[in-house]
């Protein structure tokens, strides 16, 4: 493969590869549910489903690395995003983005595999927690700006 070929296939992923019906393959949260998790939530919320699929796989090695790289990294987000003044809402699903690629292509590849075969598993739990947190986020940051 051409390196301008690996290049472009490290930004598109093939959101179902590994995807199969076997009832024997292991439910796993797909790369594409991590990937939206991580753009519109934080790095933190696909990496707890990435460390959730290790741990059900019974590769705990990868856990700690996996949340720690998703915690700093959303650390690093919200710095960024602070320093900077515009539009931070367009700055931070970049970043977030970013965080993404790295934890489907890096993360996803060493601990699962490139090629492993699963089944998902539905995101509905964890979209309705995710989304939960972020409404009490954004509801103390409106209280907030309404005591200053």
């Amino acid at each position: 493969m051409e390196n301008k070929d690996r290049a472009w296939s490290l930004l598109s992923a093939s959101w179902d590869r590994g995807i199969v019906k076997n009832e024997n393959a292991p439910q796993l949260y797909s790369r594409l549910a991590i990937n939206i998790f991580t753009i519109l939530f934080s790095p933190i919320f696909g990496g707890i489903l990435l460390a959730m699929n290790v741990k059900s796989l019974k590769r705990k090695t990868g856990i700690p690395l996996i949340l720690g790289f998703s915690v700093a990294f959303t650390a690093i987000v919200i710095i960024i995003v602070n320093l900077v003044h515009g539009n931070s809402t367009v700055l931070t699903v970049g970043l977030n983005g970013v965080g993404a690629v790295v934890l489907y292509n890096y993360f996803w590849n060493k601990y699962i595999g490139y090629s492993f075969e699963y089944r998902t598993k539905a995101v509905w739990i964890p979209l309705a927690i995710a989304t939960f947190i972020c409404a009490l986020l954004f509801a103390a940051i409106m209280l907030d700006g309404q005591a200053n």
